[in-house]
């Protein structure tokens, strides 16, 4: 019984490969060969061809590989209408990894997984970026195969003068880092598209807006008539926050500093005592004038004990700088942080379990404490739900770790 036992174990093993081979000539099949080889065959084949642009530490793309990819109903689509091809931004050989991240670059890949459909020739026909069911991937792909509605159409018009919204988030989806022309696009919209909320998350995680930017002050000045009733106001708040540290960590000299404090009070904005108390403790412990920053520190735990304690986390990696650089000196870290962390914790939601661990494990690797830095990495890690990006979490906290090896 045991020997056969054994043997079925052994069959089922062998069988897995010949599942796993099935499953993926179901879905899509990608092209094997170089870049030049693969536009070859697009145009041998009169098709376009899709480019999946991805690296080997990123989470969405290796889930997007295994799920979506690896259904029928993609393999049936895209088999049948595209050349398709996988672009890894960091593989071994060097001369690869070059070519490989100047096509990432010249397609826009500022944001990984990015899908990107070219003609033969490799000019850029349409592109969208991060994990897509295979219902949203077979959309992005019907959108590219219809000029009026495809990326580099739209990116023409723009071109060509076009700046209205949906123009506009196309060309800032590609080019980022065009702070100045974002000031005027956005100030040329209408209210109600400047609250649009996919542009809203465009200027959180994928436009950055450099200190001179005009675009802060304007949603400050029309807060309360227009930004704090429109969606997501919380968002809005984030992007002036963020602006505002920005501005005032670049002020350059303490009269600098005043305008804009003056300024940004002019607005009437609830936070922004608070962010101007956080850059001035900030800047303490960054000038490394451990006394006057945590004077600073405890002033904003008790002013601030009913908001969230954010800043506290600011301070926390502030240090953790210091100490991976090996220029914290011996007592920076008091333990005094221990409770503040624990007061900040304190405030998140239960469903924020596994971030509460990874504060408190901070704040006992800055204060030098191995034991209690570990047993809440472990913690923070049997916390993490299940998602894509759990093992890029994990080796995040190793990383943070890695000063008390």
């Amino acid at each position: 019984m045991k020997k056969l036992l054994i043997l079925l174990t052994f069959a089922a093993g062998m069988a897995l490969p010949a599942q796993a081979q099935d499953k993926e000539n179901e879905g899509i099949r990608f092209f094997h060969g170089t870049w030049d080889e693969a536009l070859q065959e697009a145009r041998e084949q009169g098709k376009m061809l899709f480019v999946d642009i991805w690296a080997s530490w990123c989470g969405p793309c290796k889930r997007m590989a295994a799920t979506t990819f690896m259904e029928k109903e993609a393999g049936d689509y895209f088999n049948a209408h595209f050349v398709n091809y996988k672009l890894l931004t960091d593989p071994e050989d060097k001369a690869e990894r070059k070519q490989a991240r100047e096509l990432a670059q010249k397609y826009h890949a500022n944001f990984l997984p990015t899908l990107v459909w070219v003609d033969g020739d490799g000019n850029l026909l349409h592109f969208a970026t991060g994990y897509h069911e295979v219902a949203e991937l077979i959309a992005e792909a019907k959108r590219a195969q219809d000029p009026a509605r495809r990326v580099g159409t739209i990116l023409q018009r723009w071109a060509d003068g076009d700046r209205s919204l949906e123009a506009g988030m196309a060309y800032f989806s590609a080019f980022p880092d065009a702070s100045a022309e974002f000031d005027a696009f956005y100030l040329g919209l209408p209210p109600e598209q400047q609250c649009d909320t996919n542009l809203q998350v465009k200027m959180l995680f994928g436009i950055d807006l450099d200190t001179a930017s005009a675009v802060p002050a304007y949603i400050a000045s029309h807060w309360e008539e227009q930004y704090a009733k429109a969606p997501r106001p919380d968002w809005w708040a984030d992007i002036l926050k963020r602006a505002l540290e920005d501005r005032l960590g670049a002020a350059g000299s303490p009269a600098a500093f005043e305008r804009i404090a003056t300024e940004w009070r002019g607005y009437g904005l609830p936070f922004t005592e608070e962010i101007i108390d956080k850059v001035l403790c900030l800047d303490d412990f960054a000038q490394k004038d451990y006394d006057a920053a945590y004077a600073k520190l405890a002033a904003m735990m008790e002013k601030y004990k009913d908001g969230n304690l954010l800043f506290v986390n600011a301070v926390l990696y502030t240090l953790f700088d210091q100490l991976s650089a090996g220029t914290l000196p011996e007592g920076a870290a008091r333990p005094v942080l221990k409770e503040y962390a624990e007061q900040y914790v304190a405030t998140l939601r239960k469903e924020s379990a596994s971030y509460a661990n990874q504060t408190r494990m901070l704040a006992c690797v800055v204060c030098g404490e191995k034991a209690e830095a570990e047993r809440y990495a472990e913690e923070a890690i049997r916390l993490l739900p299940d998602d894509d990006m759990k093992q890029e979490t994990i080796e995040y906290i190793h990383y943070l770790l890695s000063p008390l090896e």
